[in-house]
């Protein structure tokens, strides 16, 4: 059998990519990356002090290597950052080293689950979460559904290990 495809997580920030992500690892046996982790690694400080020392446009580039780092493998689970989609090159990139996963939240979920963390995250810090985030759905949405082979749609009941086992029957890997 052929080496197993990279199985990418796409979604807003708050959707479960990281949650879901190892729980889909831990269920399929594969190993689990993130593309805010190797940056991190690679940096050598957090995504916040990224974005307040160098900009986003340094942390797209910055997701970009990332993103070619990790996919050079395959056979992994990959949970990508809330905006990896907004480059053409990365949309490309994952679709053609990967099935791609949208995990899907409704807009007020989403808010819901980011409360507590709004401040360690750039795009939320010191401004109004629902605003920011109903304005990043807005222009995000359409390209996480044009990019993903698949869409599971999240619920606030919802766990990580039901997230894992959608993917898992929606690639028919159950």
């Amino acid at each position: 059998m052929a080496k197993a495809a990279n199985i990418i997580l796409t979604g807003m920030p708050g959707s479960g990519k990281s949650a879901a992500g190892e729980a889909l690892a831990a269920l399929l046996r594969m190993p689990f990356a993130e593309t805010d982790a190797e940056i991190e690694k690679t940096a050598g400080k957090t995504i916040a002090a990224v974005f307040a020392e160098s900009g986003e446009a340094v942390f797209r580039e910055m997701e970009t290597a990332a993103l070619k780092k990790i996919l050079a493998a395959d056979g992994q689970i990959v949970s990508t950052g809330g905006g990896a989609v907004l480059s053409s090159e990365n949309r490309n990139l994952i679709r053609k080293r990967g099935r791609v996963v949208y995990l899907s939240a409704a807009p007020l979920l989403l808010q819901q689950r980011l409360q507590k963390d709004a401040a360690a995250r750039p795009l939320l810090a010191g401004k109004n979460p629902a605003a920011v985030i109903a304005e990043l759905f807005a222009a995000r949405e359409a390209l996480y559904q044009k990019t993903a082979h698949l869409a599971v749609v999240q619920h606030r009941e919802d766990k990580p290990e039901d997230a894992a086992k959608k993917i898992a029957a929606g690639l028919k890997y159950l």
